[in-house]
């Protein structure tokens, strides 16, 4: 017979249906079997009055198995995360050696443990022990009769494969590429911890170089680059994508590098929108006992950035621009206003447009912008596009030369051997002159006439010049002589005419055949009109005079934290003295020079002109320190001029910063007797002797070398090249003439390099200024 359970009723579902689903407890079928296989059969009924349909369903017959109680008492799997050999375990001798390396704390190893099915270990698996000495464990059987006891041993190794570290020289590096880097960046993992690498479109792991070491029977038979690669927010993944990275080199007995990486790897590909986070890890795989045999993880963040519907124009520049254009986003234009004198019909425009949108014209491509030129923006999403119209204006000037149909051009007075008197004569009838043996040349006197109106105004007028030997180059550079104001002629107009002390050109020089030119220049705040009159050039041949007077030598003496040292004007041209404090200071102590006077010629003062300004910022004037007469040298003739006892802190009053510090050389000399004061100076052509320093008050500022930036060629005669580091250090390159007037404007956004061709240009010397918005930085370059 069955035994039976009544099921009750529970639901009336209509039309005479009904549900009986009232079971009550549970039945448990196995209660008080012993061991061994059973069947049970299970019989559906009902029982009602009337006449009955299918009263019956089944029956239903199964099986299962009641088993015997466990006496078990087996440790079947020990280990700790300490452990380089598996633990060995003997059941026959109840005992348990784990193998660890040689130096580790064994007073606290957490074991896992299993033991067979039902059992019960004390102490507990999980639980801390100390293991400096055999630890005891007793395994209680399911039948909780049957009980074992375990004695565990732990056995100390000596690695014999593993990662190199060598002091983190040789730790593992790995390589990668991302958007707005053009050169793979390769670093030890703890440099790519903690990276948030920003906006990027693609970033792909391009190699991995791992270095290992291996003694006795110990070997490595592969190295792993591990990543994984998880959105922000989201759970991160339990497992590491493995790649294989290949053995390459056997670099001497023992040791290794596996740097075979492959093809690169694109983690970027197929992520939607969003930040991620990137986590990697070194390891290695082997046989022996291993030492170190894992780097990391390392862990490092980048954001996908979503596809953009914009498309403006961020930036538009021309070489010639006055100022920035004025760009006017809801009515889609572009106003820019360039210098006097600009032929419109073919201007390139370096454009900045929207991230990831594409312009049409392209940027870079010259146009003609006598009338206004329309270009098209296309958003990166490449249906959202629109239209602008770039205007361009020359602009009126307001202050320059004046000419008057060449009656006011600017004139220079000079005299040398064989004029009776003084010449007088602009730069066109100057020009082109072969003057023959001489012995002597003069530069006495110049005239230079501007005019003004409006905001425009002249701050100063010079002549230029340069002579150079006709079998060498020709200096990039000229010298440099400032003409003050002497006068104001009315309605703007002015004459500069107050030349100082005459120049002797042909100081210093040798007998032979040279070339002399000139260029008449302003400068100014405003528009400038035409602000040069020249170059113009001359010949001639300097014979031997008995008159001689010249600077031999120049040297300036300064130092950091009082020490004093002297250094030649050559050596102190490009000289770096590093970071300067408060506590340091930098100091000039003078300077000095050695002069050769023969004949009619006699010196009379010399001077070391000094100054010292950021590099970033405008120049400001010249100090100077007189260097007095000291002593007549063995040699008739030679005499030198000098002080060391200045004590000027040229530090005093910086803020942080990279400065200049800059020098030139000056001594008179008068002619005969009752003659002219004539004036040497030593310029470095034109250039000056400049030396570096960084200046740190201690508030944290970064020294300049950390940026890497790097300026070539220097001299450069068609195209500049300007690298730096950081791609997002800068947005904006300047090339300020040496009047402080922007002949070049490039924007540099998201880049870390850009070529400027600067063939354009007048040579001489240049600042390239870089604008960013935490920093600035610069740097000079001669144009030859």
């Amino acid at each position: 017979s069955y035994t039976v359970r009544n099921i009750g009723w529970s639901v009336d579902e209509g039309g005479g249906n009904q549900i009986w689903g009232s079971f009550g407890d549970q039945i448990d079928v196995a209660s008080g079997l012993v061991a061994g296989t059973y069947n049970v059969k299970i019989l559906f009924s009902i029982s009602g009055t009337g006449t009955p349909g299918t009263t019956e369903d089944g029956p239903y017959v199964a099986s299962f198995e009641i088993p015997s109680v466990s006496s078990a008492a087996e440790i079947t799997a020990f280990s700790v995360p300490e452990e380089v050999v598996a633990a060995n375990i003997s059941s026959a001798n109840g005992t348990i050696e784990i193998g660890v390396l040689d130096g580790t704390d064994v007073t606290a190893l957490v074991p896992t443990i299993v033991v067979s099915d039902g059992a019960t270990v004390d102490p507990a698996s999980g639980v801390a022990q100390n293991f400096s000495s055999d630890v005891t464990y007793v395994v209680t059987a399911e039948d909780n009769t049957t009980t074992k006891t375990w004695t565990v041993s732990v056995a100390f190794y000596t690695p014999n494969y593993g990662i190199r570290d060598d002091g983190g020289v040789n730790l593992p590096t790995l390589s990668y590429l991302h958007t707005g880097i053009t050169e793979a960046v390769t670093e030890q993992g703890a440099d790519f911890n903690g990276n948030d690498f920003g906006e990027v479109s693609t970033f792909s792991f391009t190699g991995a170089a791992i270095k290992i070491w291996k003694s006795g029977s110990g070997d490595v038979y592969n190295t792993h680059f591990n990543y994984k690669v998880w959105a922000d927010g989201d759970a991160e993944p339990t497992d590491y994508i493995t790649h294989d990275v290949g053995w390459t080199a056997n670099d001497s007995t023992g040791y290794q590098t596996w740097a075979g990486f492959g093809s690169p790897l694109d983690i970027s590909n197929g992520l939607d929108a969003g930040v991620y986070n990137i986590k990697v890890l070194f390891s290695i795989s082997g046989t022996g006992v291993p030492g170190i045999s894992e780097d990391g993880p390392y862990l490092a963040t980048f954001e996908i950035p979503g596809i953009s519907s914009a498309a403006e124009i961020v930036s538009f520049d021309l070489i010639e621009q006055v100022e920035s254009a004025i760009i006017n986003s809801q009515d889609g234009t572009v106003d820019i206003t360039v210098y006097p004198g600009t032929d419109v019909t073919n201007l390139i425009p370096t454009i900045v447009a929207s991230d990831g949108a594409t312009i049409d014209p392209l940027s870079g491509v010259a146009q003609d912008f006598s009338s206004p030129v329309s270009y098209t923006v296309t958003a990166e999403d490449q249906s959202t596009t629109k239209d602008w119209t770039v205007t361009v204006t020359v602009a009126e000037p307001n202050y320059g030369l004046r000419d008057d149909e060449g009656v006011i051009l600017p004139d220079l007075t000079y005299w040398y051997t064989g004029l009776a008197e003084d010449s007088t004569a602009q730069g066109a009838d100057f020009d082109g002159q072969a003057l023959g043996a001489i012995d002597a040349y003069f530069l006495k006197g110049a005239t230079i006439k501007t005019w003004k109106t409006g905001d425009g105004d002249v701050t100063g007028a010079q002549l230029n010049y340069k002579v150079w030997s006709v079998d060498s180059v020709e200096p990039a550079a000229y010298s440099v002589r400032n003409v003050n104001w002497t006068s104001d002629d009315g309605d703007g107009n002015q004459t500069w005419s107050d030349f100082g002390d005459v120049i002797d050109i042909t100081s210093g020089l040798e007998p032979g055949d040279y070339n002399v030119k000139i260029l008449f220049s302003i400068s100014g705040t405003g528009i400038p009109g035409i602000t040069e009159d020249g170059p113009y050039s001359q010949t001639f041949t300097l014979e031997t005079s008995s008159n001689v007077a010249q600077i031999d030598a120049q040297y300036v003496s300064c130092g950091v934290n009082d020490a004093q040292q002297s250094f030649s004007a050559s050596m102190f041209d490009g000289l770096d003295f590093g970071e300067v404090t408060p506590t340091s200071g930098l100091w000039l102590y003078g300077g000095g020079l050695q002069t050769f006077e023969s004949g009619d010629y006699n010196f009379i003062s010399a001077k070391m002109y000094y100054r010292v300004y950021e590099s970033n910022g405008n120049p400001n004037e010249f100090d100077y320190v007189e260097l007095p007469f000291v002593e007549e040298l063995p040699t008739p003739g030679e005499e030198v001029w000098e002080t060391l006892t200045q004590d000027i802190d040229l530090s005093t009053g910086l803020t942080n910063g990279d400065y200049y510090f800059e020098v030139y050389f000056e001594a008179r000399y008068t002619t005969f007797e009752g003659g002219d004061t004539i004036t040497i100076i030593k310029d470095n052509a034109g250039s000056n002797y400049v030396a570096l320093f960084n200046f740190n008050d201690g508030t944290g500022i970064t020294n300049n070398e950390t940026y890497n930036l790097t300026v070539y060629p220097n001299p450069a005669r068609n195209m500049v090249n300007v690298n730096w580091v950081n791609s997002g250090d800068f947005s904006e390159i300047y090339i300020y003439s040496s009047d402080g007037k922007v002949v070049s404007q490039v924007s540099v956004n998201g880049l870390s390099m850009v070529e400027i061709p600067v063939s354009h240009l007048v040579p001489g010397l240049y600042l390239i200024q870089m604008n960013g918005e935490l920093m600035q930085k610069s740097r000079r370059i001669l144009i030859e």
